[in-house]
């Protein structure tokens, strides 16, 4: 098995009462090439400001 580059497990993000993130994954492997491809308002600008060290879970 490869050995794992970065990993996080768990991240949540709120703003009042709105759930930004709700128990998200994120696991990255050398080599890899990652993108996140989703829906305009599903956390992606609160997942990369967490994963970033910019934001913090709540």
């Amino acid at each position: 098995m490869a050995q794992l580059l970065y990993e996080a497990r768990g991240i949540a993000r709120r703003y009042g009462h709105v759930h930004a993130l709700r128990g998200a994954d994120f696991t990255v492997y050398p080599g890899e090439i990652v993108a996140l491809i989703v829906d305009n308002g599903a956390g992606k600008s609160s997942l990369v400001r967490i994963l970033s060290g910019a934001g913090h879970s709540s």
